[in-house]
């Protein structure tokens, strides 16, 4: 009987160390609003009596979500986008669901939810440029996002699979 009550009491302990152990981020969202360029002007002269050249715009903007357990504190610092490294600025989004907004022609709008309502924490990760002289990482691909963070002192990864399209922005 005292061997059974120390096997079930290990039991116990160790199930509530591992679970202190797992890591914090609960999921990730990572889109994409491509840009599509407006109406090129064309006939236009410059100073020098070429063509002028429209300036080229972004290929889109990407927006990247964590959403982690409400009293962990992780702080990202690399985040790779179709296999290229970024450096990040972090920005803890206090109210969700977290809704994207894109102005259409006429009066009707676009709305897209990229993060549900949820009492966790949710954190957007901005890419702030190109991370220079970083060798791919194992898990990063043409595919996927890929987040570096730190939690606890040591360094984790997180892997969203899908990049979500939204719907395009038209420049003018």
């Amino acid at each position: 009987m005292k061997n059974l009550l120390c096997v079930v009491l290990l039991a116990v302990l160790g199930r509530d160390v591992m679970a202190q152990n797992k890591k914090p981020i609960i999921a990730g969202y990572a889109c994409l609003r491509e840009s599509t360029p407006g109406v090129s002007p064309k006939g236009a002269i410059d100073e020098k009596g070429n063509e002028a050249k429209r300036a080229k715009h972004s290929a889109g903007s990407y927006y990247v979500y964590v959403e982690y357990k409400k009293n962990q504190m992780i702080q990202p610092f690399r985040v790779w986008l179709y296999g290229k490294p970024y450096h990040v600025k972090n920005q803890k989004i206090s109210h969700t669901p977290v809704i994207i907004q894109q102005q259409a022609t006429g009066i009707s709008a676009q709305a897209d939810t990229v993060v549900a309502k949820t009492i966790n924490g949710v954190m957007q990760i901005i890419p702030d440029g190109e991370w220079i002289n970083k060798k791919p990482a194992a898990a990063a691909t043409s595919e996927n996002t890929l987040i570096e963070y730190y939690w606890k002192g040591k360094r984790y990864t997180y892997t969203i699979k899908e990049i979500k399209k939204l719907s395009p922005a038209v420049l003018q």
